[in-house]
């Protein structure tokens, strides 16, 4: 699932190649919305705003002010340029949602959860975006930490998944956040200091943002360059490594299914010794 780094980049993307441009073509693949569409035709892009996992498309334009809502869940993402030579869609991970066409510029959005559009006066009081915490990569750590201060006894790896409490981490961030804090999901919020806990959840989402998803820091990749392993096993310190060895102390990687508050259990990857489960 594409998580706050990855939607934020995504966002980056259309600002670069669409904002402040007339949207020639506004396409949804959802017949429901299909007249939407036809009436946004023609609108300007105004705005592109990423609030965790959710991000906001402004459309302004013939006395109209509307905004495109789009939550790309676990399998959506965005797509560049003209649709030649594609397949019809054949299955849900490439079905096309939506379509912004600027020229010869087009935005595709594939595979989505949600895309919905409404007045945009009415964002202050919407659903989704008032459940939903502060951000991640814009609210300073120590907005972060007051709320984390509110969950003493909630386990860590629910607590770190919660958009309502925190909006923006997702499955590979929490095991990459909770390898450095040497802790396992299972411990309690009151296990860590939540100042420390906010500081780490900053520190880890805007790495993962400046390198593109790579949650090691720079001076371990520096020096891993120099190691013969695949590019994918030189990304994370924990993340995608089960059964591979620990960068800082060697043990094996382990994972363990551990339970959802939203569903079934999730894999979360850990190392063993580096994560012993002691209070910090």
């Amino acid at each position: 699932m594409p998580e706050g780094p990855e939607v934020r980049r995504a966002a980056d993307r259309l600002e670069a190649r669409l904002l402040g441009r007339v949207i020639e073509e506004v396409g949804f693949g959802h017949g429901r919305l299909a007249s939407a569409g036809a009436r946004l035709s023609g609108a300007t892009l105004t705005d592109v705003h990423t609030h965790g996992k959710v991000t906001l498309l402004r459309l302004q334009g013939a006395g109209r002010d509307r905004t495109v809502l789009v939550h790309l869940g676990m399998d959506g993402g965005w797509r560049w340029g003209p649709a030649r030579g594609e397949r019809a869609e054949v299955s849900r991970t490439n079905k096309e949602r939506l379509r912004l066409r600027a020229g010869d510029q087009v935005a595709r959005c594939l595979g989505c959860k949600t895309v919905e559009v409404f007045r945009t006066g009415e964002r202050a009081t919407h659903p989704v975006l008032t459940s939903l915490g502060p951000d991640t990569l814009v609210e300073p750590a120590p907005v972060l930490a007051a709320r984390y201060a509110r969950e003493d006894e909630r386990p860590l790896g629910h607590l770190l998944l919660d958009q309502r409490v925190v909006a923006g981490v997702g499955n590979y961030l929490r095991a990459e956040i909770l390898f450095e804090l040497g802790l396992r999901p299972e411990q309690a919020r009151r296990d860590v200091d939540a100042d420390i806990l906010a500081a780490k959840v900053v520190e880890v989402l805007q790495r993962a943002y400046t390198q593109r998803g790579v949650t090691l820091p720079e001076p371990q990749l520096a020096r891993l360059r120099f190691v013969r392993a695949p590019e994918r096993d030189r990304r994370h310190h924990v993340y995608g490594r089960r059964g591979r060895p620990c960068f800082r102390c060697g043990a094996l990687i382990e994972r363990v299914m551990f339970p959802s508050e939203l569903g079934g259990p999730r894999p979360l990857d850990y190392c063993p010794s580096c994560q012993p489960g002691e209070s910090r």
